[in-house]
């Protein structure tokens, strides 16, 4: 089994028996806000149930991806502007003003972050934001961590600077700080 195919499962499999709450992405949604201009075409990477997504579609033209956007087409997010993939390999073809994510990026294995974070940069016109949790999740898959990449948030902000080649804007912030 791949990479790609084994996470997949794992997070289907994970979003089976766990609904996140939505305080986090209702205060992250207010940190976006806060952040982007009104009216810009968003990805929200790891979009997860869309909790998100619904509280920034009044402001922002916004779309998900996640490795499997079932959660979120339960939740009614529209199945139009939804992408399904590892976000190493999203298209390098579609481009978007900002990308956003929350609570996501730790969950990427080690291996593939240096390629994921250029992949962000290569879709971003403009600007990318992300919370990124720095220490071990509760839930655990098949008895393993589900956080696979668990740094200091120095060296999430020193790995965006490596890869910032375009020169967008980038702002890392821890998740304890929504």
């Amino acid at each position: 089994m791949t990479i790609e195919e084994f996470e997949k499962k794992k997070y289907t499999d994970i979003w089976k028996s766990v609904n996140y709450g939505s305080m986090s992405a209702i205060r992250f949604a207010e940190f976006v806000s806060l952040k982007i201009p009104f009216y810009k075409d968003i990805l929200e990477i790891g979009c997860g149930n869309g909790i998100t997504l619904k509280w920034l579609k009044e402001f922002y033209n916004v779309c998900g991806n996640d490795i499997t956007i079932k959660p979120a087409i339960k939740n009614g997010i529209d199945y139009g502007c939804l992408y399904e993939y590892p976000i190493w390999k999203f298209p390098k073809t579609e481009k978007f003003d900002y990308t956003i994510s929350t609570d996501v990026l730790e969950h990427i294995p080690i291996e593939k972050i240096d390629e994921s974070i250029k992949r962000i940069i290569e879709i971003s016109k403009k600007g990318t934001i992300h919370a990124i949790c720095t220490r071990a999740a509760e839930t655990k898959y098949e008895g393993k961590q589900v956080h696979l990449t668990v740094k200091p948030i120095w060296w999430w902000r020193k790995k965006f600077k490596e890869h910032n080649n375009s020169g967008i804007e980038v702002i890392i912030i821890n998740t304890t700080e929504l």
